[in-house]
């Protein structure tokens, strides 16, 4: 089993925070919109049903950690897909949201390879703050 790397975690997790300061949305919001973004960016390269696919994978995966996100779905709902995140409320949905994401844009990576993948990333959010690859926490002293 391929264990979640830290860096796509801090980035989603940032990637999420800059949406919700941006918009003033609940977290579960800004991911559904960072993925609905991200699906108009890859499906000319993969396809709807490849997208489908990649979102479905994510989601299931995210399920086995969150399983608040057990009445999610994958569907044709307008650009992203997902039905049931709406009915996200309470604090532990902050973390399924950013679950759901990194597991996407983690598969992303191993699809496409990594620079692929951050480079998809980067072009759907110019705006969006700079990748960190760490957590502060781990940078080193000369840094």
């Amino acid at each position: 089993m391929k264990r979640e790397l830290p860096e796509v975690r801090t980035f989603t997790r940032s990637l999420i925070e800059w949406r919700v300061a941006e918009r003033d949305q609940k977290c579960t919001q800004a991911a559904e919109w960072l993925l609905g973004e991200l699906s108009e960016r890859m499906t000319p390269l993969i396809g709807r049903a490849g997208y489908h696919l990649l979102l479905s994978r994510a989601l299931k995966k995210a399920k086995e950690k969150h399983p608040v996100l057990a009445a999610v779905r994958v569907e044709r709902n307008g650009k992203t897909y997902l039905s049931g995140m709406d009915a996200l409320q309470g604090e532990g949905d902050v973390g399924a949201a950013e679950t759901l994401l990194s597991e996407f844009i983690a598969l992303t990576a191993r699809f496409l390879g990594a620079d692929m993948a951050i480079r998809l990333v980067r072009q759907s959010f110019p705006d969006a703050p700079p990748l960190r690859m760490r957590p502060d926490s781990e940078k080193s002293t000369d840094e």
